[in-house]
């Protein structure tokens, strides 16, 4: 379970976000299980904030992304959307949610994201806003804004980046799940079991790239 991926001398950025340095790497874990990991306000703000830090750490060289619980990431969280049901709050809730998914963008050191169970619309967002991906057996993504008529156009941008053009557009027509795809395969997805180890030891592979690349002075 997700529960065990990371040891249990976390420490914490806030409540919803946990923070783990290891090996240069900078291990960055949603914590709010219960919700399924939903992006509040208060976790997008701890996101961008940790990840700010990180951009200047210079003993960081990788971070993970990863989620505790049953899912990496459901999205944005609807009751807090719905418990300000104004036009400013929902400008607020996207504009952050923006600042954070360029945060991990303009990072100048590579992101992965440790996707288990399911990443769908602001979640699948996250996971292909990053750099790479490494994506259980039971991981699913979807974009599923079309099943209460809407459509998820923010996502889109970072999807449609991340995978071809043609699934990219199916998965945001349709909203249905999609698995992740074999390791090789075109797209961001790879499917790797034993997420635990094999993610933080991809996050060790990159790293040790990324002081290869610091040495020649080449960035993300």
């Amino acid at each position: 379970m997700a529960q065990n991926l990371m040891p249990s001398n976390e420490t914490e950025a806030t409540g919803q976000l946990l923070r783990r340095d290891q090996d240069g790497i900078a291990i960055l874990t949603l914590n709010r299980p219960a919700a399924r990991n939903a992006l509040t306000m208060e976790l997008m703000g701890a996101l961008i904030s940790v990840l700010g830090e990180i951009a200047t750490d210079g003993s960081v060289k990788v971070v993970i992304i990863a989620g505790t619980g049953a899912a990496f990431c459901a999205g944005h969280d609807l009751k807090e959307l719905r418990s300000r049901p104004d036009r400013e709050s929902y400008q607020a809730v996207f504009q952050r949610c923006s600042a954070m998914m360029q945060a991990i963008v303009r990072l100048p050191k590579p992101v992965i994201a440790q996707v288990h169970g399911v990443a769908t619309a602001a979640g699948c967002q996250l996971a292909a806003s990053c750099d790479l991906v490494v994506a259980s057996e039971d991981a699913r993504f979807a974009t599923p804004g079309v099943h209460i008529g809407l459509f998820c156009s923010t996502p889109m941008v970072a999807l449609s980046r991340a995978v071809p053009a043609k699934q990219a557009m199916e998965m945001l027509l349709t909203g249905d799940m999609v698995p992740a795809m074999p390791q090789g395969s075109a797209g961001t997805q790879c499917d790797l079991p034993q997420i635990s180890q094999q993610g933080t030891g991809g996050g060790r592979r990159v790293g040790g790239r990324k002081n290869e690349g610091d040495a020649a002075g080449l960035r993300k």
